[in-house]
């Protein structure tokens, strides 16, 4: 729900169903699921995609916002996703275990919020924010600032065309390797909460 592109769910994902490929039908591949069962198969994985749902729609930066790389591990992974004045970052550990994350703050700024702890306040100390996410658990911190003192790292000058091209190219790389990433986030925490 907060890297580009199109948020998407697999049918019955969203309530941890699992299907089974056999060779003679997709049946139980995607077993039928009713109306009727909706409110039974809730559970804590359909609350929170409910509210990362929320969080896509009232945030602008994560409909058009550029994607940026913050922090990656082989456990945990941080991006960002900037507006005009403002910027979402996303922090998830994949580990069983909690962990402590220093995440870099490409903008100005003093304070981040928390959007999927209803308003949580984490301070941000010296351009980095310090979070500590429970095994299996993310963030989405909002954070508003002065894009004019934004911290940017220098780049070599080059065209606009060139510019644009490369930047087209390294979004959609990044956009499609950290798929994955985010994937392997999600598969854990749908098995934690399988029904």
């Amino acid at each position: 729900m907060t890297l580009p592109g199109i948020p998407s769910i697999y049918y019955g994902g969203e309530w941890g169903t699992e299907g089974k490929r056999t060779p003679s039908c997709d049946d139980a591949l995607r077993p039928a699921i009713s109306p009727d069962a909706f409110d039974s198969l809730r559970c804590t994985l359909t609350d929170r995609i409910s509210k990362l749902g929320i969080i896509h729609q009232e945030n602008e930066e994560l409909h058009m916002g550029r994607y940026q790389e913050l922090l990656l591990t082989n456990r945990q992974y941080a991006f960002a996703r900037h507006g005009e004045h403002s910027l979402i970052i996303t922090a998830l550990n994949n580990d069983d275990n909690e962990a402590v994350l220093n995440i870099p703050v490409p903008m100005a700024a003093s304070q981040a919020v928390n959007l999927l702890e209803d308003g949580e306040i984490l301070p941000i100390r010296d351009g980095k924010l310090q979070i500590t996410l429970k095994g299996c658990d993310g963030a989405v911190l909002k954070i508003k600032g002065n894009r004019n003192m934004a911290v940017r790292k220098s780049t070599p000058a080059k065209t606009n065309r060139c510019r644009k091209k490369n930047r087209n190219f390294f979004q959609s790389f990044s956009a499609c390797r950290n798929r994955y990433d985010l994937g392997a986030g999600l598969l854990s925490l749908r098995s934690r909460h399988s029904l």
